[in-house]
């Protein structure tokens, strides 16, 4: 009794931080087919093995770690900064690497938050180039406290994004 009271007085944390390790198992790797041929133009063509669905085993790592400042009861500055990475035994093409930041502010009303941060996203697919993708924006969220266990979140992303090789998906 005396140890719950102590942590229901406690102040809540202002940081978090994370990590984990895991060993997966990808049934398609490289999101591929599983046919030997498709049609295209109405002529078949046959799939290379590459080409075609790709299964391996994986290594997954993630790292991160977050805080907030309490500027006011109503008002805080949340940070957010995390890394994940999947590292395929055979399919080193599809290995990926992503970094994630960001900033911003939020506001609590009631059972109501709002937040407004910026994040900035950048992709490494592979070990040939710099980056996949980089992508920036705001990502304006809204959340409901349903109850102590349940919340309810909604959010937007508004974000640019430059692909590394192809500028005319960007």
């Amino acid at each position: 009794d005396r140890f719950l009271t102590a942590i229901d007085a406690s102040s809540p944390k202002k940081w978090n931080a994370y990590v984990g390790a895991g060993y997966m198992y990808d049934t398609n790797a490289n999101q591929g087919p599983s046919i030997d041929s498709v049609l295209m133009y109405d002529l078949p063509f046959t799939l290379d093995q590459n080409a075609k669905n790709t299964r391996d085993w994986a290594w997954t790592l993630k790292a991160g770690a977050d805080y907030s400042y309490d500027m006011s009861d109503e008002w805080s500055w949340q940070n957010s900064i995390g890394v994940s990475t999947i590292d395929y035994r055979k399919v080193n093409t599809y290995d990926s690497t992503n970094l994630s930041l960001s900033t911003g502010f939020g506001y609590k009303e009631g059972d109501w938050t709002f937040a407004l941060p910026y994040v900035v996203n950048r992709i490494k697919i592979g070990h040939d180039k710099d980056y996949y993708s980089f992508s920036h924006g705001i990502v304006p969220q809204v959340s409901y406290a349903l109850s102590q266990e349940l919340l309810l979140i909604s959010s937007l992303a508004l974000q640019k994004k430059h692909y590394y090789d192809n500028s005319d998906r960007d």
